[in-house]
């Protein structure tokens, strides 16, 4: 374990630059993970394609929490995401390499989780490495994923884990295991174990939980299918929004894949999420089920400039 402060003041010159967001967004595909995930060789490829689109250089500047952060929101909006977010500094040594946990940022049902691998003799690693398992002991998801792994010109490998729950996660004590570092050689279409580990980092979820609570009377709105939804509660933060509903039910998903959300800005704007995962809980007899629906935001958004959720199209204000 790091010293924190120590940690804070190594790292208060990085910077990224104003693009990354859009470049790590764009380059970094996330993929679906259950509590305990092996990596196969499909993801292996997917990530030697990350690695080869290029990465993101560091500048240095005065910068705070979203410098640590920059994996996962780049540039944008590092005022608040230094406000909301909040450094780990954990470190696990094996075999020859160090898996760091540097900073961590979420609202009451999502959370991203910043990771940084280094050799511990300072050489760089090779491109397309990846773990074959991680488990995270905090994990209780309806869906989560992994950005990367993506080299940086230093020779370090940094990798995003992120994930949305069911139930709130901030708070929550983790315990995340990663095993098997290996890396996927296209050109002769190899995996090579580099180290077997395991690698154990134990810390909090603690950071800044931006959700609130849109007023909602009792409506009903209804999809471009013609589908119908209760509307039960709305939350929304600067990293996603939640709609709990009664939704009618659909063999192997939570809602029909009618249901939309988006924000309607002030300016006259609209902004969709980028990313859904959801739940429900009835029987298999049931026609209508009590469901939810988490929409993730590219890059945080600054509650002031919202004007409304749209659900299926209707408004719902924030005020």
């Amino acid at each position: 374990m790091m010293d924190r402060e120590r940690y804070q003041a190594a790292f208060a010159q990085v910077k990224a630059p104003a693009d990354a967001a859009q470049r790590a967004l764009d380059a970094l595909p996330v993929r679906q993970a259950a509590r305990r995930r092996r990596l196969q060789k499909t993801l292996a490829l997917a990530v030697t394609a990350v690695l080869l689109m290029g990465t993101a250089a560091a500048e240095l500047d005065n910068g705070g929490v979203s410098n640590l952060l920059a994996p996962v929101f780049g540039g944008a909006q590092t005022e608040l995401i230094d406000a909301i977010g909040y450094p780990i500094g954990a470190s696990c040594s094996a075999d020859g390499y160090t898996v760091t946990a540097d900073a961590v940022a979420g609202d009451r049902y999502n959370m991203y989780i910043a990771y940084t691998i280094t050799r511990d003799d300072g050489q760089p690693l090779p491109e397309g490495v990846y773990f074959e398992e991680l488990e995270n002991s905090a994990y209780r998801g309806s869906g989560g994923g992994y950005r990367g792994p993506r080299s940086g010109e230093d020779g370090e490998v940094r990798y995003v884990e992120q994930w949305s729950s069911e139930g709130p996660v901030i708070g929550r004590n983790a315990e995340v295991t990663m095993e098997g570092l290996s890396v996927y050689d296209k050109e002769t279409d190899t995996h090579t174990l580099l180290a077997q580990g395991p690698w154990t980092l134990k810390f909090t979820l603690r950071y800044k939980d931006t959700t609130r609570n849109v007023p909602v009377a009792e409506k009903s709105v209804t999809d471009r299918d013609g589908n119908t939804y209760e509307i039960q509660k709305v939350q929304l933060s600067a990293l996603s929004v939640r709609v709990d509903m009664r939704a009618p039910a659909v063999e192997g998903g939570s809602y029909p894949d009618g249901f939309s959300v988006a924000l309607l800005l002030k300016d006259g704007s609209t902004v969709s999420p980028y990313e859904h995962s959801g739940g429900a809980h009835g029987g298999k007899e049931d026609t209508v089920r009590e469901s939810y629906c988490i929409g993730r935001f590219e890059t945080p958004v600054l509650l002031e400039e919202v004007q409304a959720v749209l659900i299926c199209g209707t408004a719902f204000p924030i005020n």
